[in-house]
């Protein structure tokens, strides 16, 4: 033995190591479940409530509610949007009702409007 309390013939360091390895298989099956919709990638952008009011976008369903007040108002409904259901299954834009919550991804650039104004790749309705 080398002087250190244990068990004979066990090298120190291998119990964090087994530990280590666990944690980052858990961490890559962890991230392969934040998988968004079609075309969109990773954990959600933002998340919010569906609304519908005249003076936002024009009675269509828009974000109200959003964790990122800058989202605020943002329109969900631009075309060429995936809308899929809690279940990943598409649903269409239909699905998105006043007080429905939902998940979003949008695209990298956004016009500086209010409201602001993104490419929504996809929209997850939760319920």
């Amino acid at each position: 033995m080398t002087g250190r309390a244990g068990v004979a013939g066990r090298r120190p360091g291998r119990t964090a190591t087994a530990a280590a390895a666990a944690l980052a298989v858990a961490a890559m099956l962890s991230a392969c479940g934040a998988q968004g919709p079609s075309g969109a990638d990773g954990p959600a952008d933002l998340t919010g409530t569906v609304g519908a009011d005249e003076a936002v976008n024009g009675g269509g369903p828009a974000l109200v509610d959003a964790s990122d007040v800058y989202y605020e108002g943002l329109a969900l409904d631009d075309g060429d949007v995936v809308v899929v259901d809690a279940d990943d299954a598409e649903v269409g834009t239909d699905a998105l009702v006043a007080g429905a919550a939902v998940e979003v991804w949008v695209g990298d650039a956004c016009a500086e409007s209010q409201p602001v104004q993104c490419d929504v790749l996809a929209v997850r309705v939760l319920g």
